[in-house]
């Protein structure tokens, strides 16, 4: 009956080892699945145990065809040298099949902690990825707005432009008229004696300074040019009265005055509008 038992025991332990096995190679399968490197390191030990299992099946088929002949008082004897090691190697299966099963349920555990964790990252891979969408959807309309704006900012620009092009011509034509204009309209005579006085008062005693006053503009510059001896004649006439007038305030006697007038007559038509100006002050 002992030898019976052990039979049943080892046929039993055989069953849960082949059920065991195939749990661990749809463990194993499901690992192979899966992309976490954590799990390659199980798998030398799997296929180690598996190893195991099938030797202890095949000891254990051995074991089976030696009890068949194990039947009879005269055998006890080498019927309990051939259990005994059976025994032992018996209690290492089942150790090895509960170290078997251990292995089996933290394996479990790892692949649901990352299939957790695969659908977490898929969730926040999703949310990221519809959060970029709709952030390149709203960039794409911020991108067509800009691109109308920019269309309407060139049409603008070319509006410009043209409107530019009119109004050099209309500066261009203004100035034509305004040249044709002065060249036509003969410059009055009192305002050119005005001119010239504005002239004289700027320049004070340089004659240089008083062509650079009709040479900023050229139509005043060709005035002078054609009248610059009168101008000069004033320019001399007024330079000559202030002399005078210095002249009679210093000396009063009648001797002083006569040689001055003496020294104008020697002189051009000047010298004569200076001598009535001083016959004027008497």
């Amino acid at each position: 009956m002992k030898h019976l038992e052990i039979l049943e025991r080892a046929m039993s332990y055989d069953k849960e080892n082949e059920r065991l096995r195939i749990e661990n190679a749809e463990l194993k399968r499901k690992v192979e699945r899966s992309d976490y490197p954590f799990f390659q390191s199980s798998e030398n030990r799997i296929q180690r145990l598996i190893s195991e299992n099938e030797s202890l099946k095949r000891d254990l088929e051995q074991s089976e065809r030696k009890m068949k002949y194990l039947h009879g008082p005269e055998d006890c004897s080498h019927q309990e040298k051939v259990v005994e090691p059976l025994m032992a190697r018996l209690t290492i299966a089942c150790t090895k099949a509960d170290e078997y099963r251990i292995d089996r349920e933290r394996l479990r555990f790892q692949l649901q902690a990352s299939e957790r964790e695969k659908e977490d990252l898929l969730g926040n891979h999703t949310k990221a990825y519809r959060t970029c969408y709709q952030q390149q959807m709203a960039l794409e309309g911020q991108l067509d707005n800009l691109k109308k704006e920019k269309e309407t900012l060139e049409g603008q620009l070319d509006d410009l432009k043209k409107e530019k092009e009119t109004l050099k011509g209309d500066v261009s034509r203004l100035r034509e008229e305004k040249e044709k204009i002065e060249r036509e309209t003969p410059l009055d005579s009192s305002r050119w004696q005005i001119m010239i006085q504005q002239a004289i008062d700027h320049s004070g005693d340089s004659i240089e300074l008083l062509k650079g006053e009709f040479q900023r503009h050229t139509r005043h510059w060709n005035l002078f040019k054609a009248d610059e001896e009168h101008v000069l004649d004033v320019y001399r006439e007024r330079a000559l009265r202030a002399e005078l007038e210095t002249l009679a305030d210093k000396c009063n006697n009648q001797e002083t005055l006569d040689l001055i007038k003496s020294k104008m007559r020697q002189r051009s038509a000047i010298c004569r509008r200076i001598e009535l100006y001083l016959e004027l002050m008497g």
